[in-house]
C-alpha cells in the first residue's frame, strides 16, 4: 500500500550543542558511534506553499516514535513519561482521531539520522496503519556547533548535507515495505528548533553562521518533503521556538518577547523542558489536524 509521508518540521531537534566534549550533548547517554557519510545526492526543489490541505490518512492503530533524545524524552523522564512530547502525541491521537492506538519508540539519545534505518529494522511489523513520528537531525549538525564557522560550513556542504538525504531515502524506503507495513504508514517529520533563539549574543555566543546552517537544513528537510507532494506534509516548530530558547531574557535578541515562557530545560543547552516538550507536541498536533480533521476525505 502507499505509504504517506508527513514531515513534520517541529524543530525540536536543534542545531544547538554543547560543548568540546566526546560526549553528544543530545544524548541522555553516551552516543553512539557515528555512521560514514553516504554519497552526495542532489535534493528536489523546496516546497514554498505552506501547510496545503492534504488527503486524509487512514486512522492508524499503531504509532512509532523514531528518533534522538527529543522524542526519545531521556533527559526529562524517558519515554513513558505523561510529560514526554511523545506521550503527550499519543494521548492527543487517540483522544481525538484514533481508537486506542499502541504505543512503541525506539528512538534514543545520542542518534543520528543514519540510524533511523536501524531503528525501523527493530520494530514489528504486521497488519495495522501506522502513524510514525520521526524527530532527527540535532546530533548531525551538533558536534560542529562550537567549532569554527569555516570548519562547520566545510562539515554541512562536504558531508552532512548529501549524508543525512542518503539517509531519509532509506527511510522512506523501509517505510514503504508493505512486506512488514501491509497497511502502510504515515510519517510525521519535524524541523528542528534553534535552542539559542538565532541570537548572537551572551552567555552562548552562537554565530549567525551556525544559524544560517540550521536554517539551509530544515530547507533541505523541507526540499526532500517537497518529493512526495501527494502524501507529505510539512509543519515548521522553529519560528514559534525564536524568543522561548536559551536566549529568552535577553533584550537585545532579534525575537525577544518580553515575559516569554522558556521551553529549555534549565540548565542544559539544546533539550526541552516542561513546556517545551508541551510546545513541541502543540505543533505536532496542529500536524495531526491536518491529517485527520482539516484534510480531503
Amino acid at each position: 500500500m502507499r505509504m504517506t509521508t508527513v514531515v513534520q518540521w517541529l524543530l525540536v531537534g536543534t542545531v544547538g550543542a554543547a560543548c568540546a566534549s566526546n560526549k553528544d550533548p543530545f544524548a541522555g547517554t553516551d552516543a553512539p558511534p557515528q555512521i560514514d557519510a553516504a554519497p552526495q545526492v542532489d535534493a528536489p526543489p523546496v516546497e514554498t506553499t505552506d501547510a496545503p490541505t492534504i488527503k486524509c490518512a487512514p486512522t492508524p492503530t499503531k504509532l512509532i516514535v523514531f528518533g534522538d533524545s527529543i522524542t526519545d524524552c531521556s533527559v526529562v523522564g524517558g519515554d513513558q513519561d505523561p510529560g514526554c512530547v511523545s506521550k503527550i502525541v499519543a494521548a492527543d491521537l487517540n483522544t481525538r482521531f484514533a481508537t486506542a492506538p499502541t504505543y512503541s519508540n525506539p528512538a534514543f539519545g545520542g542518534a543520528v539520522t543514519s540510524q533511523v534505518p536501524t531503528q525501523i529494522d527493530g520494530v514489528q511489523g504486521g497488519p495495522g496503519h501506522v502513524l510514525a513520528l520521526i524527530y532527527i537531525g540535532g546530533n548531525d549538525l551538533a558536534p560542529y556547533i562550537f567549532q569554527s564557522d569555516t570548519a562547520a560550513m566545510n562539515a554541512w556542504t562536504g558531508s552532512i548535507k548529501a549524508s543525512v538525504m542518503a539517509q531519509w531515502n532509506k527511510i522512506f524506503q523501509k517505510l514503504g515495505d508493505t512486506t512488514k507495513f501491509p497497511d502502510g504508514v504515515t510519517v510525521l517529520m519535524n524541523t528542528q528548533y534553534n535552542p539559542f533563539d538565532d541570537c548572537t549574543a551572551p552567555p552562548d555566543n552562537v554565530s549567525q553562521v551556525k544559524s544560517d546552517i540550521l536554517h539551509q537544513y530544515n530547507d533541505m528537510l523541507k526540499a526532500i518533503a517537497a518529493a512526495h507532494p501527494d502524501n507529505t506534509i510539512i509543519v515548521d516548530q522553529y519560528p514559534e521556538w525564536l524568543g522561548h530558547g536559551r536566549s529568552y531574557e535577553q533584550a537585545s535578541c532579534p525575537h525577544y518577547i518580553p515575559n516569554a515562557v522558556p521551553y529549555m530545560k534549565p540548565g542544559d543547552l539544546i533539550h526541552a523542558g516542561t513546556d517545551g516538550n508541551k510546545q513541541l507536541a502543540k505543533v505536532i498536533g496542529g500536524g495531526l489536524d491536518r491529517l485527520y480533521k482539516d484534510c480531503t476525505p
